[in-house]
């Protein structure tokens, strides 16, 4: 399928271990993965526990796995069509790796075809 022209916004997301056990410590949840997405923020989710089920080797895969249905999808930014969302990926990451060295992520972020879906 041709890749279109991107007319939404770009999502920055954080996604968080709401566990019982973690908001002891973390009343707010504990950020494990960031990500972004042009699609509805359910959607993207949807797409990542999918993604767990088919390949659970991978360490958001083990991540969503462990957590199970307590897990929270925050927007951390939108950023305008036509907008650098791969700088503010990449701040967001290094931000993510600041709080908590054992991010789900494997790259610095900023990867995928800016401006098409």
């Amino acid at each position: 399928m041709a890749r279109r022209r991107n007319t939404r916004p770009t999502l920055i997301y954080w996604l968080l271990d709401v566990r019982p056990e973690i908001l002891v410590d973390w009343p707010n949840g504990l950020p494990f993965y960031c990500g972004k997405t042009v699609l509805k923020p359910s959607a993207r989710f949807a797409k990542h526990r999918s993604d767990a089920r088919k390949n659970s080797a991978r360490e958001i895969s083990k991540r969503l796995i462990a957590c199970g249905d307590h897990v929270k999808i925050r927007i951390m930014e939108s950023v305008p069509p036509g907008e650098n969302w791969a700088e503010r990926e990449r701040f967001f990451i290094s931000s993510l790796r600041l709080l908590w060295p054992n991010t789900a992520n494997v790259t610095s972020g900023g990867q995928g075809m800016p401006g098409h879906i």
